[in-house]
């Protein structure tokens, strides 16, 4: 079981090594959507969020980037 982790845990640290070049740009994001509920029933809130991401590697695994976000809440009177 211990070959096991440590071969796990080697495979794991070379991917986390990566470096990412300068002069690349990154587009990234996410999108997210909840719904609650009281157990009665009376009250249902409704959430959502978009964030868009814009990045450039100034250098090797040194980036600037810039994020833009909307999120909204609906609570039901």
């Amino acid at each position: 079981m211990k070959k096991v982790l440590m071969a796990g845990a080697i495979a794991l640290f070379g991917l986390s090594n990566a470096q990412i070049a300068a002069g690349t740009t990154y587009l990234s994001g996410s999108v997210g959507y909840s719904q609650e509920e009281t157990n009665n029933g009376n009250n249902k809130t409704e959430n959502f969020n978009v964030l868009p991401t814009v990045g450039y590697f100034v250098s090797n695994n040194f980036a600037i980037g810039l994020g833009i976000g909307y999120q909204t809440q609906k609570t039901p009177m």
